[in-house]
């Protein structure tokens, strides 16, 4: 069925667990059948799948009109009213039904006492015969709507995530296409880093990590150019040009005249201490 492929491609495994319910009610089978796409899941995932499925097979299959008169008056988990028919069966299920209503009919030469007999067995008969056509035909209709559902919902998935990644395109081209004439830098970065995403490589994983801050260093190079001395910031107001200072770890320097004396070292320009207080010191 195609929906079992639509969900198998996609890599949809509860989906596939369910129409594949659908095609083999027999638990092993199915187990079988998805066994080297779910290996990779862990036990919750797994037990999550063929319950949830199990769920959904017993709802489509769950017809009143097949059960006895006994059978509706107890609970409803102790009602026989699951019909185990596969998908595959539905159809030839519906034409061997109606050959056999069609066979039943009386033979010649026989009594009254005995053609009324027949009579009413063979009316029986065939009222338990139309009500499991009538089962059957009602899990048909329920397939196919389960499938016309989901072919609507990944039509929709794949609309929308098309939309996304048609907007990503865009907005990729049209940054290709500013850089291209603005700067060479940063479009030969931007080329490379996306060249680097249809690898599968840890190495080039990394590369690409590296070539997307380049390519973010060369940007914003490109847009807020390094400046010395006085500059106008966003807010208007002119301010001189700042140099942080990453400080490091505090050294303890050995003291005659008492404890420890903190020493805290910066990135600063290194200026010699006056000659009195290396005497001090000292």
């Amino acid at each position: 069925m195609g929906c079992l492929r639509i969900a198998r491609a996609a890599k949809d495994f509860l989906n596939s667990a369910i129409f594949l319910r659908e095609l083999y009610p027999n638990k092993t089978e199915v187990v079988r059948a998805l066994y080297e796409e779910i290996s990779p899941l862990n036990k919750e995932a797994q037990k999550f799948i063929f319950e949830k499925s199990l769920d959904r097979w017993l709802e489509l299959h769950s017809v009143e009109m097949a059960t006895s008169a006994e059978d509706r008056h107890k609970p409803e988990g102790d009602r026989r009213n699951v019909l185990m028919v596969a998908a595959g069966e539905l159809q030839a299920e519906l034409d061997q039904r109606e050959r056999a209503i069609a066979d039943l009919t009386l033979p010649a030469g026989m009594g009254e006492f005995d053609t009324a007999a027949f009579t009413d067995r063979f009316i029986s008969e065939k009222a338990q015969m139309r009500l499991r056509i009538r089962a059957i035909q009602s899990i048909k209709a329920r397939l196919k709507t389960r499938c016309l559902n989901y072919a609507i919902e990944i039509e929709r998935q794949l609309e929308a995530q098309g939309k996304s990644q048609a907007f990503l395109e865009s907005v990729q081209n049209d940054v290709n296409n500013f850089f291209k004439g603005r700067s060479d830098d940063v479009f030969t970065k931007l080329h490379k880093a996306a060249q680097l995403t249809q690898s599968k490589d840890k190495e080039d994983s990394a590369l690409l990590l590296t070539e997307v801050r380049r390519a973010m260093k060369a940007a914003a190079d490109h847009f807020y150019p390094p400046a010395s001395g006085t500059v106008i910031c966003v807010d208007g107001k002119e301010r001189g040009a700042w140099r942080r200072t990453i400080p490091k770890p505090i050294t303890r320097v050995p003291c005659k005249t008492g404890g420890p004396v903190n020493v805290q070292r910066t990135t600063q320009r290194r200026t010699r201490p006056p000659r009195r207080i290396l005497a001090s010191i000292e």
